[in-house]
Formats: C-alpha cells, structure tokens, sequence
C-alpha cells in the first residue's frame, strides 16, 4: 500500500440524475476504502483500495476485509452506494464518524450533506436563536453544504437569499389548525425536501410546529437534531411552568427523545435541561458566531455622530438587547444613582426594542430614582450604528434572569468591550474565563460591588475589552463550532 492522502473523485453533477447509475449522497462518488493510520504525531492516509461503482455489496465486503489493517488506533473508513442509488451501508460505520471528527475533523467538514435548518419565526426582534439560525445556515452554505432554511416568518431572513442568491430558503404557510399546529397539506414542500434530506436541524422547543415538524421526519425515516435554545432552563420552566409540563408530556418531550441528538450551548444549560428529557441524547456544543463582521473593529465615530453625549466625559454603560422583564434592566436602574454618586459624568444607554407600556415603566422608574436624564432610551439600534455603540460603550451590562447563550455579550467581547453579566446566564463561566468579563448576582447591591470601581479604570477596562476579543477569535472560532455540528449532523445520518 502507498501512502498519500485521500483520493477523492468528486461528481458536481445533479444528484437527482437517473436511478441506474451511482448516486452519491455527499460529494464523493461510490465506495472509499482507505483507513488512516497514526505514526508518530502524524496521521498517514493509506489507499487500501479501489474505487468500486457497481460493484455487488458482497463483494465490496470482501474487499474491505481483505485491506482492513489490524494495528490499533486504526481508522476505517467504507460507503457504498447500491446501483439504485440508496445507501447500502446506512453512511459511515456506527462509531466512525465520532473517531473521525477527533482525529481528522477537516477531512469529516469536507464531505457535503444535505440539511434542512427549521426554525419558526426568522424575527429578530424575538432576540437571538433567529439570529444564530441565519449565521448556521450561512456557514454550512460556505462550507459546501446543501442547507435549506424553512421558516414560516422570513421577515429577516437576508433578501439577496430570497432571491435565489445564497442557501435556499422554503417559506412554509402558517400553522391554520387550533393551538399553531400545522395541517398535513401545509407540509407537502417540506416533505419533497425531506425525501432528499440527510439530516433535519430544529430550534427551540415550546414552537408547536415542530411537533408536526418531526412526526413528518419520523415517517420519511430522517433523523433529526433539536437546539434547546435554552426553552427548558429553570427560569424558562417556572414561567407557565404547569402548562410547558403539559406540553412536554403531550408531545413535545419525545421530540426531543428520538432526536438523533440535543444540542445545549453551554454546560450550565445541560445541567438545567436534561432533567426534562432524560432519555435524549444532549451534547454541549456553543453557539456558531459568524466573525465576518467583527474581523474589523469600525470604531465608535458613527455613534458619536448620533449621540454626541458619547463623546463626552462618561463613563458610558451599555445596555443592548430586547426590552424585557427576563433582562433584568430594573436592577441596573436601581443601581444607578450610588454609580453616580462614584462617577457623576456616567451616563447609561439602553438600547433595543420593547413593549411600550413596558419602556414606560422603566422611564417611570428611572425617573424616581433621579438618573432619567442620564438614562437614554434609544430604541432598537442595528447595522454599523450596532457595532459602532458597541466600541462607544465603556462597559456593557446584561443583568438578565436568564439567557441560554447571550449573543450580545459575545458581540461586545468582539467589539472590544468588557462584559457585566449574572451568575443566572448559562454562560457566566465562559464569560468570565474569557478575561473579559464578570459575573455578578442579579442585585443592584451586587451591579455596584462589580463594577463601580471599574467604571473608574479606564487601563482595566481596556485590558479587559482586548482580553476579551483574543478569546472570541481564539475559543469561538466559526471552524472550530461547525466541525462540531457537521460531526453531529454526521452521526445522526449514520445512525
């Protein structure tokens, strides 16, 4: 045997090309029978034999344990498409694809799979599992991968997709039955896509449609995965919490029971999670963060153009997220006026999208509490004037009763800013271990202890911003997230 690295035979035609020729499932054609052997620190690729279109699965077999190599830690590695173009094997061996993506995640990234991404709403005004949907199915679009994003809300879905430029998107119609569920005839394009489906991703959990979703998937034998998106978190499960233990018992627990796997995005979310799908399969794999737009820092001249008040003394406090009682803005207000008293030039930004009767209560609160002309309500604020009030903020609070992920502590870290977070976020830990951060109780005592003396360190507070943006590059890499999810997505379709 020779060694070298993987031959490929690569086929970019249609795979919905005529039946009686050999149909691939990802991009490479026929049969691989190779395995990759370590020496020394090295991995070698050894071709242990040849391509095999139509040959009889039998002999496919035979050929196999005639090369199979006997050293341990061995790799192997065999796909065979049938003549009817289905999948002999059933994908890769059980257990290769896991063996694989820790000895040779590249070469597992490289091989295309069909995918289906689920989410109900793309709204971004719902807060942050659209938004990580759109950045997923960007990526495995980049990748090579053959992604399609269904959704039944396209309201921020990117137009140019849309219009045929980028992943395909299936707008489905909204769910006509009683209790937001769908109709079978309303799934008839998802189900044509299904059938050429290797694996289907969903979000979230409490969405009613993907109990239609998956029961669709079941009969098509597709497996699926489910992000929780952080919907079975203890707070999350004491709100209404006798009516989600309904639902889960109802339907939505086997959902979760017969995914393939259950991604949690963090540690503190499995501990939380698990307790209500103990049969599941959960692994902790973070969110995907496309970087693309953070590779730059663009500087804060474009929020100073709009509030001049930036430019000014400060220190400046960001707030940045929807505008709801989850996000714990009241302990930041009442906070306020002892940060004050340490640093009179300080002003607080709020910023985001809320509820009207809900700004004006916390304007009614600010008010009481001396700070409202101090406090700046800016509404939702996006594009460029985002990042640029990112890189304008001193610090950055995110005094939250919960939040799976929190991609606008991650955005602030990118950004350069230091990050205040509580100890109720699932990734409070990360937060803090990345240098950039702190993590308080959900108090305005606790706001104070963290971060008046802070506020007043302008050397710390940007240690921390620069700290905190190495580990965003370095720990959240969009290479090192998707080989995790392609390998999830590989095991699914292997069974």
């Amino acid at each position: 045997m020779q060694t070298s690295g993987f031959t490929k035979h690569l086929d970019l035609e249609d795979r919905r090309r005529h039946r009686n020729e050999i149909v691939p499932d990802t991009a490479v054609v026929s049969v691989w029978v190779a395995s990759l052997q370590r020496e020394g620190n090295h991995l070698v690729a050894l071709l242990a034999g040849s391509f095999l279109s139509f040959y009889d699965f039998d002999v496919v077999l035979a050929r196999w344990k005639q090369f199979k190599p006997a050293s341990r830690g061995t790799i192997c590695w065999v796909k065979f498409h049938g003549v009817d173009g289905t999948t002999r094997i059933g994908g890769w061996l059980r257990g290769v694809p896991k063996l694989a993506a820790v000895f040779c995640p590249g070469l597992v990234s490289s091989l295309r799979m069909r995918i289906v991404e689920f989410i109900e709403h793309v709204d971004f005004a719902i807060g942050g599992p659209p938004r990580a949907v759109v950045d997923l199915v960007r990526v495995l679009h980049r990748r090579g991968h053959d992604v399609t994003l269904a959704t039944t809300t396209a309201k921020d879905v990117p137009p140019a997709w849309l219009q045929g430029d980028g992943p395909a998107v299936l707008v489905l119609p909204r769910p006509s039955l009683p209790g937001g569920f769908f109709r079978n005839t309303q799934l008839a394009e998802l189900e044509q896509l299904l059938r050429d489906t290797d694996v289907l991703h969903m979000h979230g959990v409490w969405e009613r449609t993907n109990i239609g979703v998956s029961k669709l998937a079941r009969r098509l034998g597709v497996p699926w995965v489910v992000t929780l998106r952080g919907m079975l978190d203890d707070w999350n499960m004491a709100q209404r919490g006798r009516k989600k233990r309904l639902y889960l018992r109802a339907g939505g627990r086997r959902v979760l029971e017969d995914a393939a796997s259950v991604q949690c995005t963090a540690e503190g979310e499995l501990a939380q999670s698990h307790k209500w799908f103990p049969r599941g399969n959960p692994r902790v794999i973070p969110n995907l963060m496309d970087l693309t737009e953070f590779e730059t820092l663009r500087g804060p001249e474009l929020a100073h153009a709009r509030w001049p008040i930036l430019k000014q003394e400060g220190p400046n406090l960001l707030f940045l997220s929807r505008l709801d009682v989850k996000k714990g803005i009241e302990h930041l207000l009442e906070a306020m006026p002892r940060l004050v008293e340490a640093h009179p030039a300080l002003q607080l930004f709020v910023a985001g999208p809320g509820d009207e009767s809900y700004v004006g209560s916390l304007k009614r609160l600010a008010e009481s509490k001396g700070v409202l002309d101090r406090t700046h309500f800016t509404g939702q604020v996006g594009g460029e004037e985002k990042w640029s009030l990112y890189e304008a903020g001193d610090m950055f609070a995110l005094p939250s009763s919960q939040e799976n992920f929190g991609f606008v502590q991650f955005e602030s870290l990118a950004c350069e800013t230091p990050v205040m977070t509580t100890t109720l976020v699932d990734t409070w830990k990360e937060i803090v271990d990345s240098g950039g951060g702190i993590a308080v109780s959900q108090s305005a005592d606790a706001i104070v202890e963290g971060i008046s003396d802070l506020l007043g360190d302008p050397e710390a507070l940007t240690s921390m911003g620069q700290a905190g943006r190495r580990w965003i590059f370095e720990c959240m890499s969009v290479d090192h997230i998707v080989g995790q999810i392609e390998a999830m997505y590989r095991d699914a379709a292997a069974g």
